[in-house]
C-alpha cells in the first residue's frame, strides 16, 4: 500500500476571498431546509410522546 503525505500549501498559493465570484444559493434549498426541520421536528416529537407514555405506564405498574 502506498503512503500518504500531506504536502504543504502557502499561503500565497490559496485563491483570495476578493477574487472568488460567489454565487447565491438556489430558492429551492430554502423549501429543502424547512422539510428537513419539519422531518426531524415531527420524528422527535413522535419519539418523545412515545417516551412520555412509555414513562407513564411504568411508573404507574
Amino acid at each position: 500500500m502506498e503512503e500518504f503525505t500531506n504536502s504543504t500549501v502557502s499561503f500565497d498559493a490559496l485563491p483570495k476571498v476578493e477574487s472568488v465570484s460567489f454565487q447565491p444559493l438556489n430558492k429551492n434549498y430554502l423549501n429543502v431546509v424547512y422539510l428537513s426541520n419539519a422531518i426531524f421536528s415531527v420524528v422527535l416529537a413522535v419519539g418523545l410522546t412515545f417516551l412520555s407514555f412509555l414513562m407513564i405506564l411504568f411508573v404507574k405498574t
